[in-house]
Protein backbone atom coordinates (compact mmCIF):
# COMPACT_ATOMS: atom_id res chain seq x y z
CA UNK A 1 0.00 0.00 0.00
CA UNK A 2 2.79 2.19 0.93
CA UNK A 3 4.63 1.42 -2.69
CA UNK A 4 1.44 2.42 -4.31
CA UNK A 5 1.04 5.47 -2.08
CA UNK A 6 4.18 7.05 -3.16
CA UNK A 7 3.40 6.04 -6.92
CA UNK A 8 0.65 7.86 -7.01
CA UNK A 9 -1.53 4.89 -8.23
CA UNK A 10 -3.72 4.80 -5.19
CA UNK A 11 -5.68 7.69 -5.67
CA UNK A 12 -8.84 6.98 -7.10
CA UNK A 13 -10.44 8.39 -10.15
CA UNK A 14 -14.02 9.51 -9.93
CA UNK A 15 -16.53 9.04 -12.24
CA UNK A 16 -16.23 11.70 -15.04
CA UNK A 17 -12.10 11.88 -15.64
CA UNK A 18 -9.09 13.15 -13.29
CA UNK A 19 -9.56 15.68 -11.23
CA UNK A 20 -7.95 18.81 -11.63
CA UNK A 21 -4.61 19.53 -9.73
CA UNK A 22 -6.16 22.59 -8.46
CA UNK A 23 -8.80 20.72 -6.48
CA UNK A 24 -6.68 17.75 -5.48
CA UNK A 25 -4.69 20.48 -3.39
CA UNK A 26 -8.09 21.54 -1.24
CA UNK A 27 -8.25 20.71 2.09
CA UNK A 28 -11.92 18.73 1.54
CA UNK A 29 -10.27 16.45 -1.18
CA UNK A 30 -7.55 15.89 1.06
CA UNK A 31 -9.85 14.66 4.08
CA UNK A 32 -11.94 12.31 1.59
CA UNK A 33 -9.00 10.55 -0.34
CA UNK A 34 -7.79 9.92 3.05
CA UNK A 35 -11.03 8.80 4.51
CA UNK A 36 -11.19 6.58 2.03
CA UNK A 37 -7.95 4.73 1.84
CA UNK A 38 -8.82 4.11 5.61
CA UNK A 39 -11.48 2.56 4.85
CA UNK A 40 -10.50 0.57 1.99
CA UNK A 41 -7.65 -0.61 4.44
CA UNK A 42 -10.39 -1.52 7.19
CA UNK A 43 -12.09 -3.67 4.68
CA UNK A 44 -8.93 -4.95 2.76
CA UNK A 45 -5.95 -5.43 4.99
CA UNK A 46 -5.26 -9.37 5.61
CA UNK A 47 -4.67 -8.40 9.44
CA UNK A 48 -7.40 -5.52 9.90
CA UNK A 49 -8.97 -7.34 12.76
CA UNK A 50 -5.92 -6.86 14.97
CA UNK A 51 -6.78 -2.86 14.49
CA UNK A 52 -9.42 -1.33 15.94
CA UNK A 53 -11.88 0.34 13.04
CA UNK A 54 -13.30 3.58 12.82
CA UNK A 55 -15.98 2.32 10.73
CA UNK A 56 -17.71 -0.27 13.55
CA UNK A 57 -20.73 0.88 15.08
CA UNK A 58 -18.99 -0.15 18.86
CA UNK A 59 -16.11 1.88 17.98
CA UNK A 60 -16.14 5.17 20.08
CA UNK A 61 -17.06 8.30 17.62
CA UNK A 62 -14.31 10.87 17.53
CA UNK A 63 -16.30 13.86 18.61
CA UNK A 64 -16.90 11.88 22.04
CA UNK A 65 -13.40 12.74 22.67
CA UNK A 66 -12.36 14.75 25.69
CA UNK A 67 -9.64 15.58 23.75
CA UNK A 68 -12.33 17.87 21.02
CA UNK A 69 -14.03 19.26 24.24
CA UNK A 70 -13.66 23.01 24.41
CA UNK A 71 -12.31 23.22 20.66
CA UNK A 72 -14.13 25.16 17.58
CA UNK A 73 -15.23 21.23 16.60
CA UNK A 74 -17.69 22.04 19.75
CA UNK A 75 -19.87 23.88 17.20
CA UNK A 76 -20.51 20.72 14.79
CA UNK A 77 -20.72 18.32 17.67
CA UNK A 78 -25.17 18.71 17.41
CA UNK A 79 -24.92 18.51 13.82
CA UNK A 80 -22.94 14.82 14.50
CA UNK A 81 -25.54 13.69 17.27
CA UNK A 82 -27.95 14.22 15.10
CA UNK A 83 -26.27 12.48 12.09
CA UNK A 84 -25.79 9.73 14.45
CA UNK A 85 -29.38 9.44 15.83
CA UNK A 86 -30.92 9.41 12.48
CA UNK A 87 -28.91 5.93 11.91
CA UNK A 88 -29.82 4.63 16.04
CA UNK A 89 -26.91 5.46 16.78
CA UNK A 90 -28.35 6.95 19.77
CA UNK A 91 -25.85 6.10 22.65
CA UNK A 92 -22.57 7.25 20.46
CA UNK A 93 -25.31 10.68 19.79
CA UNK A 94 -25.45 10.68 23.47
CA UNK A 95 -21.62 10.80 24.53
CA UNK A 96 -20.96 13.35 21.68
CA UNK A 97 -23.53 15.55 23.46
CA UNK A 98 -21.70 14.94 26.80
CA UNK A 99 -18.71 16.44 25.60
CA UNK A 100 -20.01 19.59 24.63
CA UNK A 101 -19.85 22.83 27.23
CA UNK A 102 -22.96 24.50 28.68
CA UNK A 103 -22.15 27.60 26.49
CA UNK A 104 -23.50 25.59 23.45
CA UNK A 105 -26.41 24.10 25.21
CA UNK A 106 -29.19 25.89 22.66
CA UNK A 107 -32.40 24.56 21.91
CA UNK A 108 -31.16 22.15 19.33
CA UNK A 109 -29.34 20.83 22.43
CA UNK A 110 -32.13 19.74 24.68
CA UNK A 111 -34.22 18.47 21.32
CA UNK A 112 -31.44 16.25 20.92
CA UNK A 113 -31.36 15.20 24.32
CA UNK A 114 -35.29 14.74 24.59
CA UNK A 115 -35.03 12.62 21.87
CA UNK A 116 -32.64 10.34 22.99
CA UNK A 117 -34.40 9.98 26.34
CA UNK A 118 -37.73 9.46 24.35
CA UNK A 119 -36.24 6.36 22.56
CA UNK A 120 -34.02 4.68 25.31
CA UNK A 121 -33.94 0.95 24.68
CA UNK A 122 -34.98 0.84 28.83
CA UNK A 123 -37.67 3.80 28.45
CA UNK A 124 -39.54 3.92 31.60
CA UNK A 125 -41.17 7.07 33.73
CA UNK A 126 -37.35 8.14 34.93
CA UNK A 127 -36.62 8.72 31.10
CA UNK A 128 -39.92 10.45 30.15
CA UNK A 129 -39.55 12.70 33.24
CA UNK A 130 -35.30 13.22 31.86
CA UNK A 131 -37.31 14.06 28.55
CA UNK A 132 -40.50 16.68 30.09
CA UNK A 133 -37.19 18.36 31.52
CA UNK A 134 -34.82 18.76 28.58
CA UNK A 135 -38.48 19.80 25.88
CA UNK A 136 -38.98 22.27 29.11
CA UNK A 137 -35.27 23.68 29.17
CA UNK A 138 -35.87 24.02 24.74
CA UNK A 139 -39.57 25.84 25.30
CA UNK A 140 -37.90 28.47 27.93
CA UNK A 141 -35.68 29.23 24.48
CA UNK A 142 -38.19 29.11 22.18
CA UNK A 143 -42.34 28.52 23.73
CA UNK A 144 -43.81 28.45 20.29
CA UNK A 145 -41.46 25.71 18.77
CA UNK A 146 -43.36 23.00 17.59
CA UNK A 147 -40.64 20.44 18.15
CA UNK A 148 -40.17 21.01 21.33
CA UNK A 149 -44.01 20.92 22.24
CA UNK A 150 -44.79 17.78 20.53
CA UNK A 151 -41.90 16.38 22.57
CA UNK A 152 -43.39 17.72 26.03
CA UNK A 153 -46.41 16.43 25.19
CA UNK A 154 -45.62 13.12 24.45
CA UNK A 155 -42.95 13.23 27.08
CA UNK A 156 -46.11 14.23 29.74
CA UNK A 157 -48.29 11.87 28.29
CA UNK A 158 -45.70 8.88 28.69
CA UNK A 159 -45.80 10.08 32.85
CA UNK A 160 -49.42 9.93 32.93
CA UNK A 161 -49.62 13.40 33.38
CA UNK A 162 -52.47 14.21 31.08
CA UNK A 163 -52.79 17.46 32.72
CA UNK A 164 -49.46 18.96 31.42
CA UNK A 165 -49.97 16.95 28.01
CA UNK A 166 -53.55 18.50 26.96
CA UNK A 167 -52.07 21.95 27.86
CA UNK A 168 -49.47 21.18 25.37
CA UNK A 169 -51.59 19.81 22.72
CA UNK A 170 -53.94 22.75 22.84
CA UNK A 171 -50.76 25.14 22.53
CA UNK A 172 -50.13 22.79 19.32
CA UNK A 173 -53.74 23.56 18.06
CA UNK A 174 -53.51 27.02 17.91
CA UNK A 175 -50.08 26.66 16.51
CA UNK A 176 -51.07 23.74 13.81
CA UNK A 177 -55.28 24.52 13.84
CA UNK A 178 -55.53 21.68 11.05
CA UNK A 179 -53.00 19.00 12.16
CA UNK A 180 -55.04 15.43 12.36
CA UNK A 181 -52.78 14.22 14.33
CA UNK A 182 -52.67 16.81 17.46
CA UNK A 183 -56.77 17.12 17.51
CA UNK A 184 -56.68 13.30 18.00
CA UNK A 185 -54.00 13.26 20.78
CA UNK A 186 -55.70 16.19 22.20
CA UNK A 187 -58.86 14.15 21.78
CA UNK A 188 -56.82 10.98 23.65
CA UNK A 189 -56.08 13.45 26.51
CA UNK A 190 -59.44 14.41 27.21
CA UNK A 191 -60.71 10.82 27.22
CA UNK A 192 -58.16 9.79 29.87
CA UNK A 193 -59.33 12.68 31.85
CA UNK A 194 -62.47 11.46 31.73
CA UNK A 195 -64.13 14.55 30.02
CA UNK A 196 -65.83 12.11 27.18
CA UNK A 197 -68.06 14.82 25.99
CA UNK A 198 -65.52 17.03 24.71
CA UNK A 199 -63.46 13.99 23.45
CA UNK A 200 -66.31 12.78 21.36
CA UNK A 201 -67.25 16.09 20.19
CA UNK A 202 -63.49 16.47 18.36
CA UNK A 203 -63.65 12.83 17.53
CA UNK A 204 -66.75 13.34 15.55
CA UNK A 205 -65.56 15.70 13.73
CA UNK A 206 -62.08 13.85 12.61
CA UNK A 207 -64.50 11.24 12.13
CA UNK A 208 -66.24 12.67 9.53
CA UNK A 209 -63.01 14.45 7.78
CA UNK A 210 -61.36 11.19 7.82
CA UNK A 211 -63.77 8.25 7.64
CA UNK A 212 -60.73 5.95 6.62
CA UNK A 213 -58.70 6.28 9.16
CA UNK A 214 -58.66 3.63 12.00
CA UNK A 215 -56.63 5.42 14.23
CA UNK A 216 -59.75 8.20 14.28
CA UNK A 217 -62.11 5.00 14.13
CA UNK A 218 -60.16 3.09 16.95
CA UNK A 219 -59.91 6.65 19.29
CA UNK A 220 -64.12 7.14 19.06
CA UNK A 221 -64.59 3.47 19.72
CA UNK A 222 -62.48 3.33 22.86
CA UNK A 223 -64.00 6.89 23.97
CA UNK A 224 -67.68 5.23 23.20
CA UNK A 225 -67.15 2.31 25.42
CA UNK A 226 -65.47 4.16 28.94
CA UNK A 227 -68.09 6.37 28.43
CA UNK A 228 -70.68 3.57 28.78
CA UNK A 229 -71.88 4.02 24.90
CA UNK A 230 -70.75 0.53 24.22
CA UNK A 231 -73.60 -0.46 21.46
CA UNK A 232 -72.20 2.41 19.60
CA UNK A 233 -68.69 1.25 19.80
CA UNK A 234 -69.78 -2.43 18.68
CA UNK A 235 -70.17 -1.15 14.92
CA UNK A 236 -67.12 0.32 14.85
CA UNK A 237 -65.21 -2.19 16.34
CA UNK A 238 -67.01 -4.45 13.41
CA UNK A 239 -65.76 -2.66 11.05
CA UNK A 240 -61.53 -2.18 12.34
CA UNK A 241 -61.86 -6.36 12.61
CA UNK A 242 -63.15 -6.55 9.22
CA UNK A 243 -59.66 -5.44 7.93
CA UNK A 244 -57.28 -7.39 6.30
CA UNK A 245 -55.02 -7.38 9.02
CA UNK A 246 -56.73 -6.11 12.65
CA UNK A 247 -54.88 -5.18 15.18
CA UNK A 248 -54.86 -7.52 18.31
CA UNK A 249 -55.40 -4.93 20.58
CA UNK A 250 -58.77 -4.01 18.79
CA UNK A 251 -59.61 -7.91 19.83
CA UNK A 252 -58.88 -6.98 23.48
CA UNK A 253 -60.89 -3.64 23.79
CA UNK A 254 -63.89 -5.28 21.43
CA UNK A 255 -64.14 -8.13 24.47
CA UNK A 256 -64.37 -5.44 26.86
CA UNK A 257 -66.53 -3.60 25.06
CA UNK A 258 -69.08 -6.45 24.14
CA UNK A 259 -68.65 -7.66 27.97
CA UNK A 260 -69.69 -4.12 29.32
CA UNK A 261 -72.36 -3.73 26.93
CA UNK A 262 -73.35 -7.10 28.41
CA UNK A 263 -73.25 -9.60 25.56
CA UNK A 264 -71.11 -11.94 27.76
CA UNK A 265 -71.06 -14.74 25.39
CA UNK A 266 -69.62 -12.66 22.42
CA UNK A 267 -67.23 -10.98 24.92
CA UNK A 268 -65.98 -14.39 26.07
CA UNK A 269 -65.53 -15.14 22.23
CA UNK A 270 -63.63 -12.02 21.30
CA UNK A 271 -61.49 -12.30 24.25
CA UNK A 272 -60.25 -16.10 23.85
CA UNK A 273 -59.60 -15.26 20.03
CA UNK A 274 -57.57 -12.46 21.22
CA UNK A 275 -56.07 -14.43 23.83
CA UNK A 276 -54.85 -17.03 21.20
CA UNK A 277 -53.23 -14.70 19.08
CA UNK A 278 -50.92 -13.59 22.19
CA UNK A 279 -50.11 -17.05 23.10
CA UNK A 280 -46.62 -16.48 22.65
CA UNK A 281 -46.19 -13.24 24.34
CA UNK A 282 -45.79 -12.43 27.72
CA UNK A 283 -49.49 -10.59 28.10
CA UNK A 284 -51.12 -11.12 31.14
CA UNK A 285 -55.46 -11.13 31.31
CA UNK A 286 -55.17 -11.73 35.24
CA UNK A 287 -52.76 -8.62 35.04
CA UNK A 288 -55.02 -6.71 32.87
CA UNK A 289 -58.80 -7.54 34.49
CA UNK A 290 -57.47 -7.35 37.89
CA UNK A 291 -54.54 -4.34 38.05
CA UNK A 292 -54.31 -2.39 34.30
CA UNK A 293 -58.46 -1.90 33.71
CA UNK A 294 -59.77 -2.76 37.48
CA UNK A 295 -61.13 0.62 37.86
CA UNK A 296 -62.28 1.21 34.49
CA UNK A 297 -64.26 -2.20 34.57
CA UNK A 298 -65.76 -1.53 38.02
CA UNK A 299 -66.75 1.32 36.93
CA UNK A 300 -69.07 0.33 34.26
CA UNK A 301 -70.93 -2.08 37.29
CA UNK A 302 -69.13 -5.01 36.93
CA UNK A 303 -67.97 -6.38 40.13
CA UNK A 304 -64.95 -8.07 42.08
CA UNK A 305 -67.25 -11.21 41.41
CA UNK A 306 -67.98 -11.45 37.97
CA UNK A 307 -64.37 -10.39 37.25
CA UNK A 308 -63.18 -13.41 38.57
CA UNK A 309 -65.91 -15.54 36.90
CA UNK A 310 -64.92 -13.87 33.20
CA UNK A 311 -61.34 -15.17 34.37
CA UNK A 312 -62.49 -18.42 34.98
CA UNK A 313 -64.04 -18.95 31.69
CA UNK A 314 -60.77 -17.90 29.50
CA UNK A 315 -58.82 -19.73 31.45
CA UNK A 316 -60.22 -22.74 31.31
Amino acid sequence: MIDLVEKGEAVPVPVGGEVPTDEQQQPAFIRRLYLQNLYRFFRLFPLRSEFNSPFEPATSVFFSNSLFHGTALEAHMPEVASFLMKRHYDDEASKVLDNLSEEHYDIYYYLLRGSIMMRHKNFDAFYANMAMTCYSEALEQEPDNVRALKGYARACFSCQNYVGALDTYEKLQKLQPDQESVQLNTSVCLTHLERYEEALKLLYKLNYLYPDDDSVTRVLAWTLTVSGKSAQAVKLYDQLLSAEKPQTEDMLNYGLCLWFSGDLVSAVGMLRQFLTDQKDSQFSIEQELLHNEHDLICRQGITDTEIQLMLDCLLL
